[in-house]
């Protein structure tokens, strides 16, 4: 599974993006004896950070991340812009990804939506990308109603406990949202990628 943390293989993220994600903070936990150990904490919100270095004014890069991102995030279901600010340098937008479990322990339930949110920021040879804020929402129609994981993280198990649901089958069905909103988002940020880098070009 990548993890926005090993994203920095298509560019070297900036000190000032990786502010942007969540910080954790860490509880040390003193056990008595014979005390069973506490499950792993679930760990800072799973995030996704690009930086694209482009021979262009920042109003040029806001130009062209808004063009990119026409022809990628755009094309999600339910994408939609909730700001534009050319001056400020700024794009922030919500959209969503389908999720359809690879396995079949209550794939019915969990099939649902991941949405996230993206922030773009154009600078003077410079565009950033953040995606963050990625939530799992199940399926409401079936039966039993969905079962929502919420807030995917870097841990093993989800932020708050799934009713109905095992502690196995969970980390087995959370470990695959992650797995498949990585590759999805991935995919994304490289179309991005390559479509403000050509039209950066002479």
């Amino acid at each position: 599974m990548k993890k926005g943390a090993n994203l920095g293989s298509c560019g070297n993220v900036p000190s000032a993006v990786l502010r942007w994600a969540p910080l954790l903070s860490l509880t040390l936990v003193l056990l008595p004896a014979g005390a069973q150990e506490p499950a792993p904490p679930s760990g800072a919100a799973l995030s996704f950070a690009r930086s694209y270095h482009l021979p262009r004014s920042s109003a040029q890069v806001y130009d062209e991340a808004l063009a990119a991102w026409q022809m990628t995030f755009a094309r999600e279901p339910g994408a939609k812009l909730e700001r534009t600010d050319k001056e400020a340098g700024v794009l922030e937008g919500t959209a969503r990804m389908n999720y359809r479990s690879a396995m079949l322990t209550a794939r019915e339930e969990t099939m649902g939506v991941i949405t996230y949110r993206v922030l773009i920021q154009a600078g003077n040879g410079e565009c950033r990308v953040l995606i963050t804020t990625l939530k799992h929402s199940g399926n409401r129609i079936t039966p039993g109603g969905g079962k929502d994981f919420g807030l995917l993280a870097e841990g093993v198990r989800p932020v708050k406990p799934v009713p109905g649901l095992g502690a196995r089958n969970q980390e087995r069905i959370y470990a695959d949202m992650k797995t498949q909103a990585s590759s999805h988002l991935d995919n994304l940020l490289r179309a991005f990628g390559s479509l403000v880098r050509r039209s950066a070009e002479p």
